[in-house]
This record gives structure tokens, sequence and C-alpha cells, in this order.
């Protein structure tokens, strides 16, 4: 079964025991209904962070690569340029410190 199949399935419905002191224990109807509401809880209380860490990752990973294409294309321009001494290491400072703004965030 690939990975991401494995995150999309939904946890199993819970069984009508619970392990109570290393033994399976018959739980009476009451405390199942309980027990399937807690269960339906956690998903949701896990499920909710769990998208928001994704949506955040993606976004980071956009922009850092915006910024390192910005980065790659600066440093085409400045062969293409042929800059001489101290304009290329102006230039090259530069794109350094725009990597470094990149680390920092």
């Amino acid at each position: 079964m690939p990975f991401t199949a494995i995150l999309r399935r939904r946890p199993s419905p819970p069984s009508f025991f619970a392990v109570s002191s290393s033994r399976l224990k018959w739980l009476p109807p009451s405390k199942f209904g309980k027990l399937a509401e807690s269960l339906k809880l956690d998903y949701q209380l896990l499920h909710v962070p769990f998208k928001h860490y994704k949506k955040t990752i993606r976004s980071n990973h956009r922009s850092v690569e915006k910024e390192v294409s910005a980065v790659i294309s600066g440093v085409s321009d400045a062969v293409d340029l042929d800059l001489l001494g101290d304009e290329a290491v102006n230039q090259l400072s530069s794109l350094v410190s725009q990597l470094q703004g990149l680390k920092r965030k």
C-alpha cells in the first residue's frame, strides 16, 4: 500500500473492547458510545493541526523555491554582464544577503 494511501485512511472504528490492566474487558453499550465520541474528538483535534502543518510546509516550500530561483537567475545575470571586480563582489554579496535572509526565515 502506498504511503499516501496510508495517510488518507481514516482511523478504524473503535471496537467493543478496551484494554484495562493488561486484560481485554467488555464495554457495556453506554460506555462504548462515550468511547466512540472520544475517538471522534481525538481525530478532529489531530486532523486540524495536521492540515495547518501541511499548509505551512507547502507555503514555506514555495517561498524557498522562489528565493532560490531568484538567486540563481541573479548569478546567471552577473555572469552575462561581465562585471568588473568591485561590481561583481557587490552583486554577489547582495545575493548572499538574500540567502541569509531566507535562512533566518
